[in-house]
């Protein structure tokens, strides 16, 4: 009680003695669509049993939750423990001061979108430096990939509206290779170095061209794709804020050597300038990079600095290393708004630098002048949330969410 009681207190002082926190000013961008809540408890998270209950359990900082609120005072939870999913009730006041709430939609390898279908075949034994080295292109086409849940998408052929259907292997009916929505296919992609393969979910056979440019399925695991976004993954419901408390990684040690404070040099506690940089890449490519791989990156090469954050330098040298892989490549840095904003209209995206922290601006909109702002660690004093926001020039200018430089990506666009 004690505990809950200070919080109150400490939140009636922030909203009594500073005005100019703004945690309704902004224009959110994405907006729940289903009830459920998904957040990260942040400290020990008290459970009951039921509304006004008994006391049950605990669930551990950075564990996930699902929440949803379904009395006026009180969450109902899911929760994992002892591998087990469990149900419970939190106090309405615990949930707000305990837990982070994140965007919890399935994770997409790929955002939807249309994008450039390059196809490339080597015939030796996949490997790295194969994929690399020894690729043919051999074709191109344009498609629309859309998101089907559980890692599959529909492949759509943008100039004819025709989707990809199923792998004709176990049909008795011949079928043509594209053909209506109501019967198209689910493919599963996986990455493989700067190349996807794109395989049937039913038969797990691989999509392929062969040297005439006719599309078939084949066993021959080899056979990649060069995927190319025409335009940025920044449309309404597409727009992703990855944040750096994920219960998926909240806990991740961002380091190296041995870490002394578990509760401290994690993704949750010094993340954001990687995960600023995930966001970035996604909003200007549709390519998820690895944030597992961009942090082992960082601290090869010394820009993580232990009990603070990552170097600006990162964002540099992370283009250097991953710009192949997921299309894209460094535009240089400014300390100027107006550069900013010329950047921007041109197709760039930005990480930006403000006061303690870093976040990604990906978008203006001209007639509302704004900025479309992500922050991978929202807080009331940054007036952010977990969905993305629009944001005014002034907010650039003062205050927490003041712009001190922007490190600029540009998009590798497709070459018809």
């Amino acid at each position: 009680m004690r505990k809950r009681l200070l919080i109150f207190i400490h939140l009636c002082i922030i909203l009594a003695f500073c005005p100019s926190i703004k945690t309704l000013a902004f224009e959110h961008v994405y907006e729940r669509r289903t009830e459920e809540i998904y957040a990260t408890v942040r400290y020990s998270l008290m459970v009951y049993d039921s509304v006004e209950g008994d006391f049950l359990t605990y669930v551990s900082e950075f564990e996930g939750i699902k929440a949803w609120k379904e009395e006026p005072e009180w969450y109902r939870i899911e929760y994992v423990k002892d591998g087990e999913t469990r149900t419970g009730w939190i106090t309405k006041g615990d949930f707000y001061s305990d837990c982070l709430i994140y965007d919890g939609r399935e994770k997409q390898i790929l955002a939807d979108g249309e994008y450039q279908m390059a196809f490339s075949e080597n015939s030796r034994k996949y490997n790295a430096s194969v994929l690399e080295q020894d690729l043919t292109v051999i074709d191109r086409f344009h498609c629309t990939f859309t998101f089907l849940g559980d890692g599959l998408f529909t492949i759509m052929n943008t100039l004819t509206g025709q989707y990809l259907q199923p792998d004709p292997l176990f049909n008795t009916v011949p079928r043509d290779f594209w053909g209506p929505e109501k019967t198209a296919g689910a493919f599963r992609l996986t990455r493989k170095g700067n190349y996807f393969s794109i395989r049937d979910s039913v038969t797990n056979r691989s999509l392929v061209k062969d040297h005439n440019g006719i599309i078939c399925y084949t066993r021959h695991k080899t056979s990649c794709w060069r995927l190319t976004r025409y335009n940025k993954a920044i449309y309404k419901d597409s727009v992703r804020v990855f944040a750096q408390f994920d219960a998926d990684w909240a806990d991740y040690y961002y380091g190296s050597g041995r870490n002394e404070d578990p509760s401290t040099n994690l993704f949750t506690t010094s993340g954001c300038g990687i995960f600023s940089t995930v966001n970035a890449i996604y909003a200007v490519t549709g390519m998820f990079p690895d944030p597992y791989e961009l942090a082992r990156y960082a601290v090869k090469k010394d820009y993580r600095i232990l009990d603070n954050g990552t170097d600006s330098g990162f964002f540099k040298a992370a283009a250097g290393e991953f710009g192949k892989k997921y299309g894209f490549s460094y535009d240089g840095s400014s300390g100027s708004i107006d550069r900013l904003k010329q950047k921007i209209r041109r197709g760039d995206v930005a990480i930006s630098h403000v006061p303690g922290h870093y976040v990604a601006i990906v978008s203006y909109d001209k007639k509302r002048k704004k900025f479309l702002l992500l922050d991978p660690y929202h807080l009331y004093k940054r007036a952010t949330n977990a969905y993305g926001d629009w944001i005014s020039l002034s907010d650039l200018e003062d205050g927490n969410l003041m712009g001190y430089e922007f490190y600029f990506y540009k998009p590798e666009r497709p070459k018809d």
